[in-house]
């Protein structure tokens, strides 16, 4: 919890004097002086490029380097890197970990999902798990998506992102006929559960979609309404909606104003 990197570096530096071949020293050695310096890697490297040259074929040594590139905003060469891991073991998990990271934070989200199967296949975790729905659901595989936090869920994990992914992926599989009051409950879920400053306009546009599929008009209204507050691009959206819902409800002065404010938005 209280870290000391300058007292770990200085007992680092000893433990290779001691003994100069052992690559669990550098690799240590790299993670503590890359945690020191975030912004200039170069001494972390150096070490990283000592473990191979002790082991050329360490995927340790090869992986912490990728995540360097990874995080300098180099893909390309994280991925380079993550192939090499890779060609030299295929069973070191961490490989396939970190390189799903690197494709989900880099929008491939089908590479992402292959590359968490083959972790998944390496190490069955939780954790793992929710990643991997996670990279379904910017995959648009939203009945996989379903299915996926279904298990988390029966499991015992569960938090706000998830019940946000079950309610956006129930509006858009429709396998379910019940599909849509199980997308409501997960939104409501979110909304009561989710801190304010997580809430997005389109979690409410969703939240108002579901009460519409369900039949709930009136509610779905106050939802649209307040979206259209919060991001007021989505008034030009929504206002046509808002209309026909108002008229449907027989609230033909509100109907009006909406139909009037569509017009001034075309």
């Amino acid at each position: 919890e209280k870290k000391n990197l300058d007292e770990a570096i200085k007992i680092l530096d000893e433990a290779i004097l001691k003994d100069p071949n052992n690559e669990e020293n550098y690799l240590l050695q790299g993670d503590a002086l890359y945690e020191k310096t975030p912004n200039n890697a170069s001494a972390a490297i150096k070490s990283y490029n000592r473990v191979l040259e002790i082991n050329p074929k360490s995927p340790r040594g090869i992986v912490r380097i990728a995540i360097i590139y990874q995080r300098a905003q180099s893909p390309d060469e994280a991925q380079k890197k993550y192939n090499d891991a890779k060609q030299v073991d295929s069973t070191y998990a961490p490989a396939y970990r970190e390189n799903a990271e690197l494709n989900m934070r880099f929008n491939q989200p089908k590479k992402a999902i292959e590359n968490w199967k083959k972790y998944l296949k390496l190490n069955n975790t939780i954790e793992a798990r929710y990643r991997y729905a996670t990279a379904m659901f910017l995959g648009k595989q939203y009945c996989e998506t379903i299915e996926e936090i279904n298990n988390l869920n029966a499991n015992g994990f569960t938090n706000f992102y998830t019940d946000r992914m079950l309610g956006y992926s129930y509006l858009e599989c429709t396998t379910d006929p019940e599909g849509y009051k199980k997308g409501l409950a997960a939104l409501n879920r979110f909304f009561a559960s989710a801190p304010s400053e997580n809430i997005q306009w389109l979690d409410v546009k969703n939240k108002g979609i579901l009460y519409s599929k369900t039949g709930s008009d009136s509610l779905a209204i106050v939802e649209f309404e307040k979206a259209a507050t919060i991001n007021p691009e989505l008034a030009k959206e929504l206002s046509g909606d808002i209309a026909k819902m108002y008229f449907k409800v027989k609230k033909y002065d509100k109907a009006i104003e909406y139909y009037v404010l569509k017009n001034q938005l075309t």
